[in-house]
């Protein structure tokens, strides 16, 4: 795969961080008819690689949060500083060989971060059925609530995007 589409500059702020960044790239050729994961993969000089998206079509979309996050917690970029920052598209067939694009290099300047906000939030007797959500947390592929007490009295659902059909 080859990337369509330019990786621009970033610069992260808290107000930012739910922009988002629309990655275009051409398909993969495995030589067979079947459905190809891709993803976008950053990575600092020769160091490791991490994903912030994910399609089975060839445009994916990351939020400059999801970007900072991975950045900063997986990679240990310098917050605060621009920083060269390759961008890949990896293509993958079941579990073959990843092919990679050629890199695009960008500046990004990040900012500290914490947990990742979550799509999953905890309704129920602990917050008023009606209410908000509590938001959850992705933290080491696990979702998290701060600060929220249950009793085995309490009942609650947890849910995507505050939808009860979730």
């Amino acid at each position: 795969p080859e990337f369509t589409s330019d990786v621009a500059d970033i610069v992260v702020t808290e107000e930012t961080l739910s922009e988002k960044v629309k990655f275009t790239y051409s398909p993969a050729d495995f030589g067979v008819n079947t459905q190809i994961n891709y993803a976008i993969e950053v990575q600092i000089g020769e160091g490791l690689k991490a994903v912030v998206a994910t399609s089975t079509t060839t445009e994916a979309e990351a939020t400059l949060e999801d970007i900072n996050y991975e950045l900063y917690v997986k990679l240990g970029i310098t917050i605060g500083e621009a920083t060269d920052v390759n961008f890949y598209v990896s293509a993958q067939m079941g579990a073959s060989e990843k092919l990679y694009s050629q890199p695009k290099t960008a500046k990004v300047t990040a900012i500290e971060a914490g947990p990742k906000k979550s799509e999953w939030g905890l309704v129920g007797t602990i917050n008023g059925w009606a209410a908000p959500d509590i938001t959850m947390f992705e933290v080491d592929s696990y979702f998290v609530a701060y600060n929220v007490t249950l009793t085995t009295a309490d009942e609650f659902k947890i849910r995507a995007n505050e939808e009860w059909n979730d």
